[in-house]
């Protein structure tokens, strides 16, 4: 089951930080291994219309735009949202839920969903909604971290630890095989296999110069067990949907 986002949760699941911890050698580490796999699975085209759905601070937005693909940021955060625009001006930032977006149908050529699904009250309507907003044939990459990873367990040990509640506790990392039928019920076909990325623990120090063998050790022995993990599905033609 993923997690429910509410606005009482914004303390517990600590986004007013995100941007500051992006900038600690953890973060930094975080972003040097999922870039080149989102990269590698976004086909943004100069001159394509993209939505990065739950942008944050725009992170991908930046790499989409860096395409030359016309952005739309859409973040439900304002102060997420305001930091976005803040670095980078060539692209659209738009305050928005991620489950009720104000687009027209088939307005986009493509879309990302990054560490989003995992922290929404609804994810299939959110999956819905990507769908909608989506052309025919469309590409959508959706990336989440998995509760199955050594990051996932320590999420839920630092929120039972730290008393925030119960929905950081119990942990809002997610199980790819519900995204992927979630995926398939919005009309989205899956298109290859997920592909995984950080396998060695949320720790800093010492463990830094261990990331390349652990990472190169997981990858061939235990593939399901990365923290981060991201998948391409397509639009599929509305005909097919009723």
């Amino acid at each position: 089951m993923l997690l429910k986002r509410r606005e009482e949760d914004h303390g517990a699941f600590g986004f007013g930080s995100l941007p500051g911890w992006y900038e600690t050698e953890l973060g930094r580490a975080f972003s040097s291994a999922t870039e080149p796999l989102l990269v590698d699975l976004v086909e943004a085209r100069p001159g394509e219309r993209w939505l990065d759905a739950g942008a944050g601070t725009g992170r991908l937005a930046r790499l989409l735009a860096a395409r030359g693909a016309e952005v739309v940021a859409a973040e439900h955060d304002p102060l997420l949202l305001a930091l976005a625009a803040a670095r980078e001006p060539t692209f659209t930032t738009v305050e928005a839920d991620i489950g009720d977006l104000p687009f027209e149908d088939a307005s986009f050529d493509g879309a990302t969903c990054v560490t989003v699904l995992e922290f929404v009250a609804d994810p299939a309507a959110a999956l819905v909604e990507l769908a909608r907003v989506l052309s025919d044939d469309a590409p959508l990459v959706v990336g989440a971290m998995q509760h199955r990873s050594l990051w996932g367990v320590g999420h839920r040990l630092r929120g039972w630890r730290s008393g925030s509640g119960p929905g950081y506790a119990h942990g809002a990392f997610a199980r790819p095989e519900e995204i992927d039928r979630l995926l398939t019920e919005a009309g989205l076909a899956l298109e290859g296999d997920w592909r995984g990325a950080i396998w060695w623990p949320p720790l800093g120090g010492p463990v830094g110069h261990l990331r390349r063998p652990i990472d190169a050790a997981g990858a061939r022995l235990a593939p399901g067990r990365a923290a981060f993990m991201a998948r391409r599905a397509r639009r599929s033609a509305r005909a097919t949907l009723g």
